[in-house]
């Protein structure tokens, strides 16, 4: 796309490729068309088993802004790991290789970060929901932001990390210098490695910017790792949630309550999780006690601080759990069963 500005910082787009070939051309055809112009465009063939590699290779032709990677499976971590070492820009962002982004995604991230001298912009997510070849943008609605952005310092980083209001786990639809993410790698070898990630550096930074556009669109659909159900997936899940709450209870106490009101999201998203794969996983279900013991304890003597911040569903949610968890899982059982079936709840 044609742009009189031309920009002197570079901007590395690291894409992880894995058998993608269906949405590909879609993804990297959005970063080609970006406004911001001074780009690196780093796509990395982790083993695909499908066309994807040739498809980067033929995709490599038509800008010479695009380097390709074939490397042997390695996982997404050890993939995005990859691409940051050998990135060459000033700052760094995440294009998963089944989403897309708006043609101002890298403009509106590098504006907002540089004129706020902040560490790291962010910008908000849609998410889209694949059914089929019916594709619906689910993302739910907000309270608008004053003038469309909102700057998080200190502790408040950290505290709007945890209640999700409006900043989100997800590595992708945030804008990262690179030497700081060349002292934070991401963990290898687990699933989740964005609730960490995002955790750990959120942490160590003093300044972000969020922008409230949407801007990333998340695509959601059956071979999304965060749309299985397997034991691995849980048990990864259950390893994130304890590693964040654990490091948030020893380093940040004033952040207690955020901390617990995070736990029991986290809690009633893994048992959906757990319902939804029918499965018995005993290990899995040994973890899950261990959060319900924890919520259940902290909630004897904090009830009304808690309960504060949840909506309708999770006061009934954390009730039940409260109350009888087996009733508990009966009600999850129950609300997916009408999910299903379309009904609102």
């Amino acid at each position: 796309m044609e742009n009189s500005k031309k920009y002197v910082d570079k901007i590395s787009i690291i894409v992880p490729v894995y058998n993608v070939e269906k949405y590909l051309e879609k993804c990297v055809k959005s970063i080609i068309n970006q406004t911001y112009d001074n780009l690196e465009i780093i796509l990395i063939n982790d083993g695909s088993l499908d066309e994807s590699g040739k498809l980067c290779d033929n995709l490599a032709i038509q800008d010479k802004r695009i380097k390709v990677i074939h490397k042997q499976n390695e996982g997404l971590s050890a993939t995005r790991n990859h691409g940051v070492e050998i990135s060459t820009g000033k700052y760094v962002t995440f294009v998963d290789s089944d989403d897309w982004i708006s043609e101002d995604y890298c403009e509106i991230l590098y504006n907002a970060m540089k004129e706020n001298d902040a560490d790291i912009s962010v910008i908000k997510l849609a998410l889209v929901v694949e059914k089929g070849t019916t594709i619906t943008n689910v993302t739910p609605e907000r309270t608008p932001i004053k003038d469309g952005m909102m700057i998080f310092e200190g502790d408040e980083i950290l505290k709007g990390l945890l209640t999700r209001e409006i900043l989100e786990s997800y590595v992708c639809g945030k804008l990262y210098k690179t030497e700081f993410l060349r002292e934070n790698k991401f963990v290898v070898g687990v699933n989740y490695e964005d609730v960490i990630f995002s955790y750990d550096t959120f942490g160590k930074i003093n300044k972000l910017i969020y922008v409230d556009k949407e801007c990333y669109f998340y695509l959601k659909h059956g071979g999304s790792i965060t749309a299985t159900c397997s034991e691995k997936n849980l048990s990864d899940f259950l390893s994130a949630i304890m590693y964040r709450f654990n490091d948030a209870k020893e380093k940040y106490p004033n952040l207690e309550l955020y901390s617990y009101f995070s736990l029991l999201e986290k809690i009633i998203s893994i048992t959906i999780k757990y319902v939804v794969a029918n499965q018995k996983y005993p290990k899995v279900a040994e973890g899950i006690n261990s959060l319900f013991d924890l919520i259940k304890e902290y909630s004897k003597t904090n009830e009304t601080e808690l309960y504060s911040l949840l909506n309708s569903f999770q006061k009934a949610a954390l009730s039940l759990i409260n109350y009888d968890t087996e009733l508990y899982y009966a009600f999850i059982r129950e609300r997916q069963e009408m999910k299903k079936l379309g009904k609102n709840i």
